[in-house]
């Protein structure tokens, strides 16, 4: 049991939640089943189980009515503020924001149906290996949440050696998602790469003349860097990244100098994208050596993806 949280969750330190979470779990069997006291708003379901929670129980879908307070998976509306119910529970379905401002049972009983509705798509996202995808969905619906992700992801060394391997198509969706367990997975399985002679990265739909020159060829993409071109429609390199911030990028780039260094005796020809800024290439040739830095033409494709560092 994991109590003491109420306080927390109350005044919106989702942070600090994470931290409790976290240090509790690290010091349990990884099989322990662990009873969150007190969760009992559908917008941090996600969140909690993510990080481990199995059992969650509260009065909150009471207590909240008693207030007028309707729960959604986004937060919570005082009911005298809606002219519109967003729902379409029994409840909502079949009776009018004026109704349910009357009488706080059935606000208890549409809290009751979108709380368990958000249980159950937390359980089919665990199913469907996409349960950090609906994570980051419902943490940007508010700033504490938002700071409770960020705190999250900085555990991710942690969530990595517990997160199972198969899932869904990753989706990138922000700056935290650069920090997930999936690249820090590869963080680490990139140090088992060992390559000798000539060796190249490129983006993917990049045309190169004579592939013969090297002998490897590695397509780049953020926010992983560097990885073996046979790969390119394995997960999780197969992500949807419709836009490359600047913390993605710089990821790829810090892997990529891992790669480098991790492989002194090879000489690594790096492709330069157009959209990656002169600055952040310097700072890599700092630290890498035994790289050369190819600058775009004209013939080179423009990428299918795009970079944001706005």
């Amino acid at each position: 049991p994991l109590g003491a949280v109420v306080p927390l969750m109350e005044s919106y330190r989702y942070r600090d939640l994470v931290w409790v979470i976290v240090a509790s779990k690290q010091g349990l069997p990884p099989a322990a089943p662990v009873h969150l006291f007190g969760a009992g708003h559908p917008m941090m379901f996600a969140l909690a189980v993510a990080l481990g929670c199995d059992l969650f129980d509260s009065a909150a879908y009471a207590l909240y009515a008693k207030d007028g307070r309707y729960m959604t998976d986004r937060g919570t509306y005082h009911i005298q503020d809606l002219r519109y119910l967003p729902c379409s529970c029994p409840i909502c379905s079949t009776h009018t924001v004026g109704e349910l401002a009357s009488d706080e049972g059935l606000i208890a009983r549409h809290n009751l149906y979108v709380s368990f509705e958000e249980m159950r798509l937390v359980k089919q996202c665990i199913r469907d290996g996409a349960l950090w995808e609906l994570v980051e969905q419902r943490c940007r619906a508010h700033p504490n949440l938002l700071a409770g992700l960020k705190a999250a992801v900085n555990h991710s060394d942690w969530i990595e050696r517990l997160d199972r391997m198969p899932k869904s198509t990753f989706f990138y969706s922000g700056p935290e998602s650069a920090r997930r367990s999936e690249i820090r997975r590869f963080e680490r399985y990139q140090t088992r790469f060992d390559l000798k002679g000539k060796v190249l990265i490129k983006e993917k739909n990049d045309t190169i003349e004579n592939f013969s020159d090297f002998d490897y060829v590695m397509d780049f993409k953020p926010p992983f860097g560097a990885y073996p071109a046979l790969l390119r429609e394995t997960y999780p390199f197969n992500a949807e990244v419709t836009v490359w911030d600047h913390e993605a990028v710089l990821v790829a780039l810090e892997n990529v100098t891992r790669l480098i260094q991790c492989n002194p005796d090879a000489n690594f020809t790096f492709k330069k994208p157009t959209w990656i800024p002169e600055k952040l290439i310097k700072e890599l040739k700092k630290y890498a050596h035994n790289l050369t830095v190819q600058l775009p033409d004209n013939s080179s494709t423009t990428p299918t993806d795009s970079c944001d560092y706005e």
